[in-house]
């Protein structure tokens, strides 16, 4: 199963970094929605089904994923949060099973949506949740979008080869 996430997860980074962050997060009601949260310090991404509530961003760090990352939560390294409304840059908490109480058990289908929540074993109750603050928006290198060029490339010689069968003729 850690596999199969960590795959998941590197195809989501790199469509977040192609462009196509938005597209994922285009049927939330039956896939939920989801962001990366980046620790550039550390090199780490995470992409986390979450909620927002009152303003603040409530991610769910599913259980195989928290003794990877506790250290870097706990340590308050810097982050950056790529979502479908922008880029910023955020703090993110660990939030301990009080707050977590306090704060509200999300609903399965707001954070995973309708297909989401229906992964055989999944419970929301096994995740931890994540406080994440935007704190600036960013722009420039390493980002969302970073590599969305290729997709302009890739029109212009599908073009360009279009062109060229129709002269053969």
């Amino acid at each position: 199963m850690k596999t199969i996430r960590s795959i998941s997860e590197k195809a989501a980074v790199c469509a977040w970094k192609s462009g196509l962050g938005g597209v994922m997060n285009l049927l939330p009601s039956a896939f939920g929605r989801n962001l990366v949260l980046r620790f550039p310090a550390r090199n780490k991404d995470l992409v986390l089904n979450y909620v927002e509530k009152d303003g603040v961003i409530l991610a769910l760090l599913p259980e195989e994923e928290f003794p990877e990352v506790e250290d870097i939560l706990l340590s308050g390294t810097g982050a950056e949060v790529w979502m479908k409304n922008g880029w910023f840059t955020a703090s993110a908490l660990l939030l301990s099973e009080k707050e977590s109480e306090e704060m509200g058990i999300p609903d399965p289908e707001a954070a995973y949506g309708s297909i989401g929540s229906l992964v055989p074993g999944f419970s929301v109750r096994n995740c931890r949740m994540v406080r994440i603050v935007r704190n600036a928006p960013c722009t420039g290198e390493h980002g969302p979008g970073e590599f969305s060029w290729v997709w302009a490339a890739l029109a212009g010689l599908l073009l360009l080869s279009s062109g060229k069968k129709e002269d053969k003729k």
